[in-house]
C-alpha cells in the first residue's frame, strides 16, 4: 500500500509539472503578452507557436493579431513623421516648426527664457541648381541640412521650411549670446563646407522673443532681418531690432515713391569722364543714375538701385537710362565711348540685347561706342549664366565693348575670364583707395594689370582721387583712370571742368 501510495503521489506530481509547463505556463504568457500589446510594449517572444493543438492555435492567432498590430503601428508612425518632417532632407518641416515654436513661446512665459528664431536662406541656390542640376541642388540641401544640425544644441530645433529656406528654434536665457555662439558656429562650419566645387554660403537672420509675442510674428521679424542681411551683400548675419524695422518701413515707401519716379521726372543722369592714364585725354564718359526724392532729397544709389531690384523695377528704370544715356552720347565726340552700368536683373529680359541695339540706331550712336559694364561682385556670371553669356556675346557682335566691373570682388574671376572675352576690366576702386597703405592691395592692383596685358585687355581703375595714385597706375601700366581726379560726374558735359590734372 505504501508502495502503491507513492506510486501515485510521483503520478500527479508529475501530472501537475506536466500541466504547468504544457498549460498553466503557455496560458499565462500569452494573457501576459495580451497585456502588453494593450500597454503599447512588444517584448518577448510567444510560446506554443509549433503546437498542433488548440493551445498551439491560440498561440498562432495571437502571433497574427500581434503582427498586424506592429505593422498598423508602423505606419501610424510613419505617417507622424511624414507630416512633421521633410523627406528630403529628415529635418522637421514647416508644420512642426510652428508647432513647436508656439510651444516654446508659451513654455517661455512660465521659465522666463528667451525663444530665438533664426531665419536662413542659401545665397545664389538657383545658380547652384542651374549649374549642377536639382540633383545637384539637391544634395547641397542635404549638406546644408548636415552642417545646422552639427551645429545646434540637442533641444535646438532645426527645420526645413521649403526650397532653400531652413529655420532654427533655439530656446535659452543667456540672449542674445547664445544667438551669437550659434552664428559663429553656423559660418565657421559653413566657411570649411565645399563639395563638387560649391561652398554653402547663407544669409541669416534673427529676432529674439519679448512677452505676449506670437509664433508668425516672431517668424516675420526673422525675415525682416534675414532680407536685410542679404541686402547687406549676403553671407553675413542679421539680428532684428527696432531701428532695423525704421528701416524697413522707409524701404517700402522708398520701394512705393520710385514706381511713380520716371513718369514724374525724379530721375537723372549724370556723368563721369574716364581718362587716358598717360595722356589724360577723355575718352569715356560713365552714366551713372541719381534720385531727387520730392520729399527726402537725394537718394543714394546704393540704397535705391538694390529696391529697384527687389521690386522689380529695375527692368523699366534700366530701360529709361539705356534710352536716355544714348540721346546725350548721341550730341558727343563721335571718339568718346558711352559706358553703362547692366543690372544682374536685366539679363532675365530675353530682349535686352535688341533693346539696346535698337536704341543706338534710334539715337544713331555707333555700337563700338557703347561700354556695357557687368558688375562681377553682383554675382552676375552665375545667374543663369549660359543665358546671361549668350546675351553678351549678341552685344559684342553688335560692335558693344563688354567689360567686367569690380573685378576681384567676386567669388569667380578667373573663371569668368576663361568663359567669356571681356574687352575690358575695372579695378575695383576698394582696392585703389588703399594700395599706398596695403601691401596687399597694391599687389593686386599689380597683378590685376599685369593678368589684363597678358590677355590683350584694357585696363581702368576706379576711384582715382589724388595725384600719387595716378602716378602710381600710370608707372604700372594702367590704361585708363576713373575718378575724381580726372572729373566729377555732371548732368552736361558743359558743365565739366578740367581737374587740376588736365592743366598739366
Amino acid at each position: 500500500m505504501l508502495l502503491g501510495g507513492l506510486v501515485i503521489v510521483a503520478i500527479v506530481f508529475g501530472m501537475t509539472v506536466w500541466l504547468r509547463q504544457r498549460l498553466v505556463l503557455p496560458i499565462s504568457t500569452v494573457a501576459a503578452r495580451l497585456r502588453e500589446f494593450r500597454v503599447g510594449e512588444n517584448h518577448g517572444n510567444i510560446p506554443g507557436l509549433e503546437r498542433a493543438d488548440e493551445l498551439g492555435d491560440l498561440a498562432r492567432g495571437l502571433n497574427e493579431y500581434r503582427n498586424a498590430v506592429e505593422s498598423r503601428r508602423t505606419a501610424e508612425r510613419r505617417a507622424e513623421f511624414l507630416a512633421n518632417h521633410d523627406m528630403l532632407t529628415g529635418l522637421a518641416n514647416r508644420l512642426l516648426f510652428e508647432n513647436r515654436l508656439s510651444h516654446e513661446l508659451a513654455r517661455s512665459a512660465r521659465t522666463g527664457d528667451i525663444v530665438a528664431v533664426f531665419a536662413i536662406d542659401l545665397d545664389a541656390f538657383k545658380a547652384i541648381n542651374d549649374r549642377l542640376g536639382h540633383a545637384g541642388g539637391d544634395r547641397v540641401l542635404k549638406r546644408t541640412a548636415q552642417l545646422l544640425s552639427s551645429c545646434v544644441r540637442g533641444d535646438d530645433l532645426v527645420a526645413h521650411i521649403g526650397g532653400d529656406e531652413f529655420a532654427v528654434v533655439q530656446v535659452a536665457r543667456a540672449q542674445p549670446a547664445a544667438t551669437e555662439a550659434l552664428i559663429s558656429r553656423i559660418f565657421k562650419m559653413a566657411s570649411t563646407s565645399s563639395d563638387e566645387g560649391v561652398a554653402i554660403k547663407m544669409s541669416v537672420g534673427v529676432a529674439l522673443s519679448e512677452p505676449g509675442q506670437a509664433g508668425d510674428e516672431l517668424h516675420e521679424l526673422a525675415d525682416l532681418a534675414l532680407y536685410r542681411a542679404k541686402a547687406d551683400g549676403k553671407n553675413t548675419a542679421r539680428i532684428y531690432n527696432k531701428h532695423l524695422k525704421d528701416e524697413e518701413s522707409q524701404r517700402v515707401r522708398l520701394a512705393r515713391d520710385l514706381e511713380n519716379a520716371v513718369s514724374a521726372q525724379e530721375l537723372r543722369l549724370v556723368f563721369q569722364p574716364i581718362a587716358d592714364t598717360v595722356s589724360l585725354e577723355i575718352v569715356a564718359y560713365k552714366a551713372l543714375l541719381r534720385w531727387r526724392h520730392p520729399g527726402l532729397g537725394e537718394i543714394p544709389p546704393d540704397v535705391f538701385i538694390p529696391i529697384a531690384e527687389s521690386s522689380g523695377l529695375i527692368g523699366t528704370i534700366g530701360s529709361w537710362m539705356i534710352d536716355q544715356a544714348l540721346r546725350a552720347a548721341s550730341t558727343w565726340d563721335s571718339k568718346v565711348s558711352l559706358a553703362i552700368n547692366l543690372s544682374p536683373i536685366q539679363f532675365r529680359s530675353l530682349s535686352l540685347a535688341p533693346e539696346i541695339c535698337d536704341a543706338a540706331l534710334r539715337w544713331r550712336v555707333a555700337f563700338d561706342r557703347l561700354e556695357l559694364e557687368v558688375t562681377e561682385s553682383a554675382t552676375l556670371l552665375g545667374f543663369q549664366r549660359d543665358d546671361v553669356l549668350a546675351t553678351l556675346e549678341k552685344l559684342r557682335e553688335y560692335g558693344a565693348k563688354i567689360v567686367m566691373d569690380d573685378f576681384g570682388t567676386g567669388h569667380s574671376s578667373l573663371s569668368n575670364l576663361k568663359d567669356f572675352t571681356f574687352d575690358k576690366i575695372k579695378i575695383d576702386r576698394s582696392f585703389v583707395a588703399t594700395m599706398h597703405s596695403h601691401a596687399s592691395s597694391a599687389s593686386i592692383v599689380k597683378a590685376t594689370i599685369g593678368l589684363g596685358k597678358s590677355l590683350g585687355l584694357t585696363i581702368v581703375a576706379e576711384g582715382v582721387e589724388t595725384e600719387d595714385q595716378l602716378s602710381a597706375l600710370c608707372r604700372w601700366g594702367c590704361d585708363q583712370v576713373q575718378g575724381f581726379l580726372t572729373g566729377k560726374p555732371v548732368e552736361s558735359l558743359a558743365e565739366a571742368k578740367c581737374s587740376p590734372a588736365f592743366n598739366k
